[in-house]
């Protein structure tokens, strides 16, 4: 069946809104960066801004929400290293954790 031209420019948005050029198969490609605002269980808060891996505050517990403009993308890790078998979470925009989850490094930006 051929794709009629009124019809490709809306295949074409909404190809590309969900195919993005990624490092991995599962990769996330964040789109913008922070700041990212990580609150514990403890209830400490710590705010990382910086583009790249930023090392998570020890001793409070796990992570129980981030706070983070939609477009702000994010990867977890559970090792300082940010290997693809250690990440815990990548998404956009804010979360909240039914479970606290223990990670060791957050990444922000490509």
């Amino acid at each position: 069946m051929p794709i009629r031209p009124a019809n490709l420019a809306t295949m074409s948005a909404t190809i590309a809104a969900v195919v993005r050029p990624e490092a991995g198969a599962d990769a996330v490609a964040p789109t913008a960066l922070g700041p990212v605002t990580i609150t514990y269980e403890s209830g400490y808060r710590q705010v990382v801004e910086a583009a790249g891996a930023t090392e998570l505050a020890d001793g409070h517990g796990g992570i129980v929400e981030l706070e983070a403009g939609t477009r702000t993308g994010y990867e977890l890790y559970a090792d300082a290293a940010c290997s693809r078998a250690k990440r815990l979470r990548a998404g956009n925009g804010p979360a909240r954790f039914l479970a606290p989850l223990h990670a060791h490094t957050i990444v922000l930006g490509d």
